[in-house]
């Protein structure tokens, strides 16, 4: 299979160019002094994002400057303590000694992570020679290019194309056979490009069939700040505040019936339910080795809580979840229907979940991708999305994008966003919606 190459990114870009200035300023004022320290900062700066971009800037700055303090404290130290009886020996003491120090003052400062930045810092001012050059003076050039380095970093990794970007439509990626395909994760480089359209202001979200539970797990370091649609439609959730801002609920008696239906069955199920923002998940004596060891395998999250034992009589249940075989499954479906629930269930199957057991989620009618997409738009005072993902998608508005590749539906996001795009039926669709 061939591989193409992959393209240059911004981050890349700005990077050369930001080296370019700094070689280009270096040679126009004639300094004598090497550019190193300034290139080395600029370089990690430049983060693939802007917030990155100035967190890595401002602890680099930091850790330069309890490097930069407790070396010089070294340097003051240094003739006094090598004039000693075995001086050298003193002399290596005390440089173990001002690295505890220097890294005892990054804890101190709630800034751990950059003990190595300063470490580093405090090393090139009291252990390495300096060929000549004063220490003192080295000390502070060291500080002042550590600071130019920030400084050009930032300018150059802060700025971005002003483009005509979409700020009125909602971006929604939907998320289940596409990380299937892929292990169930999303990869570093579409976390980073995603996060970078959302600070830019890009109203984007996702719909999937998982539980916000799954979901957390799989977009760790996404910055989703807008709500997700989860569980098919069933919970509308809010990622950073662990809220559920809505839920589609059975019908109280419908809820108790099936309950009793399953327990006469003696099935071994699973009852969700929300209780003041904390999901709760009820479960009766399983007796399956698959059923023990896919509860085994779930209880470990920390956003789910399980309980043995029925729930209350007040509660209102948002879904019940059953392990069993397919054929079982499917005639569990059947049952219910009989029941005079047809029209009022939703059923979600999923194969071989745990060994050879499948799993099959009994909703509400109600849990609707488009009812809860529309409830979202009407939030955030939106009147047009885009839907990327599933071909048989009917939860978009104005359009679906059929695409079962997460980098291609990454990539169509951005060009929709930026209108960086050829001529689609999307973009065409997006400049009718701007006028």
């Amino acid at each position: 299979m061939k591989k193409s190459m992959p393209r240059i990114g911004m981050r890349i870009i700005k990077t050369s160019i930001a080296a370019f200035l700094i070689l280009l300023i270096f040679t126009a004022v004639g300094a004598k002094r090497s550019p190193f320290y300034v290139l080395i900062t600029t370089i990690i700066c430049i983060q693939p994002d802007i917030a990155n971009t100035k967190d890595t800037a401002f602890n680099r700055a930091i850790g330069t400057l309890i490097g930069a303090v407790t070396g010089a404290v070294a340097m003051f130290l240094e003739m006094p303590v090598k004039g000693l009886p075995g001086g050298e020996l003193w002399w290596d003491l005390l440089n173990a000694v001002m690295i505890c120090i220097t890294i005892y003052l990054t804890v101190l400062l709630g800034k751990q992570y950059i003990a190595f930045m300063a470490c580093v810092a405090y090393l090139s001012v009291a252990v390495i020679t300096h060929d000549g050059v004063s220490p003192y003076e080295f000390l502070f050039y060291r500080v002042v290019d550590t600071f130019l380095g920030v400084g050009i970093g930032s300018l150059v990794g802060s700025f971005h194309t002003h483009g005509k970007k979409r700020n009125d439509v909602l971006f929604v990626a939907e998320l289940d056979d596409e990380l299937r395909s892929a292990h169930r994760q999303i990869s570093e480089f579409n976390k980073t490009a995603l996060n970078h359209m959302i600070d830019e202001g890009a109203l984007f979200t996702m719909i999937t069939r998982q539980t916000p539970a799954s979901l957390i797990a799989e977009v760790e370091h996404l910055k989703l700040r807008l709500p997700v649609i989860a569980l098919d439609g069933a919970v509308l959730y809010d990622i950073y505040q662990n809220r559920y801002l809505h839920a589609c609920l059975m019908e109280h008696d419908m809820g108790i019936r099936i309950r009793q239906l399953l327990t006469e069955q003696n099935r071994a199920f699973f009852t969700n339910v929300i209780v003041d923002d904390v999901w709760v998940i009820y479960y009766n004596d399983l007796v399956d080795e698959d059923q023990k060891g896919y509860l085994k395998k779930l209880r470990t999250s920390p956003y789910r809580n399980y309980m043995k034992r029925a729930p209350h009589d007040e509660d209102h249940i948002l879904y019940f979840s059953v392990l069993d075989t397919h054929n079982r499954l499917i005639m569990l479906e059947k049952q219910l229907e009989e029941m005079g629930f047809a029209g009022k269930l939703k059923f979600l199957l999923e194969d071989h979940v745990f060994g050879e057991k499948s799993l099959l989620k009994i909703l509400s009618i109600e849990a609707s991708p488009r009812n809860m997409l529309d409830r979202l738009m009407k939030m955030l005072h939106v009147h047009h999305s885009i839907v990327y993902g599933d071909k048989d998608s009917e939860t978009c508005c104005d359009v679906a994008v059929a695409d079962s590749d997460f980098n291609r539906i990454v990539q169509n996001i951005r060009a929709d966003y930026t209108g960086r795009k050829r001529k689609t039926r999307v973009s065409k669709k997006l400049e009718d919606i701007r006028n």
